[in-house]
């Protein structure tokens, strides 16, 4: 990346450094943040952006091929292909116009932000979307050895120092479902 990319705010815990959707651009390094500081030189990719903010913001790299939005993205994919989309809490819901059908509901793509977090749940959050090759049977729509992934969220990596920091506490993992 060399220093020159761009992100869109995802998660922040302070709106007046960062507004949250909003695309901001890293040129050379420098970042300059809402209340007209600048970051000067110092972030080169993902890791310094992290890095240097102390994991206070979260960050998902934007597409330099054009600066829409994964909710836009998933539009225009939509009009091209069947769409299967996997959400936070592991179901899967086909995209049929503005909506995601599952099994048991439907949620429209007005209750999602630009980055397809959900407004209405956290376990609705779009964490994987695929796109339909193979299917001659609607239970064909949901076998995942008939969908070729399109995009998939990346995964937040902390240590554990990361997490006990973050509580202020000596921290024990309990349980682990993926």
């Amino acid at each position: 990346m060399n220093g020159n990319f761009k992100v869109i705010c995802i998660n922040s815990t302070n709106d007046t450094l960062f507004t949250e959707n909003k695309i901001y651009e890293i040129k050379d390094g420098s970042l300059t943040m809402d209340n007209g500081k600048t970051i000067s030189g110092y972030i080169n990719d993902m890791v310094d952006l992290e890095v240097y903010l102390c994991s206070e913001f979260e960050f998902e790299l934007v597409s330099e091929d054009n600066d829409k939005s994964l909710k836009e993205k998933l539009l225009d994919w939509n009009k091209e292909y069947s769409i299967i989309v996997k959400h936070r809490d592991g179901e899967f819901s086909y995209m049929f116009e503005d909506r995601f059908l599952s099994k048991d509901t439907w949620i429209t793509i007005d209750d999602y932000n630009s980055n397809l977090n959900s407004d209405r749940s956290p376990s609705c959050e779009v964490i994987a979307i695929y796109k339909v090759f193979n299917a001659c049977k609607i239970e064909d729509l949901f076998n995942i050895n008939n969908l070729e992934l399109l995009w998939e969220k990346e995964a937040k990596k902390v240590t554990m120092k990361d997490i006990e920091n973050k509580f202020g506490c000596r921290v024990e993992i309990v349980d682990f479902n993926l």
